[in-house]
């Protein structure tokens, strides 16, 4: 009986470290190796024109957040050349609110992000 839970013990243990594995796989842990580099985006303020149509304050307000995921990109350039790695953007994290100012002041759009970065050592 002792030689069976013994071995009913050990497959237990080996499912859960290939359970382990897999999750890490899943849920974007760091390789191996590499390293992970966040990196926020400064507070940006864009006013919305008064008068502008509901349709071109959607745009605006897609344009606005069209920036931080082109900085997101534009960033693994030179993580790379810095870091001599190869560089993989992990997530980018957006966040995005309207302000209004006040009576007359119109609102404005408020931005700001981060993204995290895995770097890799470049194959020789």
């Amino acid at each position: 009986m002792k030689t069976i839970c013994k071995v009913l013990s050990l497959a237990g243990v080996a499912s859960l470290v290939c359970v382990a594995a897999a999750a890490a796989q899943s849920f974007g842990m760091t390789s191996p190796g590499a390293i992970r580099v966040t990196v926020s985006v400064p507070q940006q303020f864009t006013p919305i024109p008064q008068g502008m149509t509901a349709e071109d304050q959607q745009k605006l307000i897609e344009s606005v957040r069209r920036r931080i995921y082109e900085t997101s990109v534009a960033e693994c350039t030179p993580l790379s050349e810095v870091y001599k790695a190869d560089c993989r953007i992990v997530s980018v994290n957006v966040n995005l609110s309207l302000m209004n100012q006040g009576v007359g002041g119109g609102v404005t759009i408020n931005v700001n992000g981060s993204s995290v970065y895995e770097l890799t050592s470049r194959s020789k």
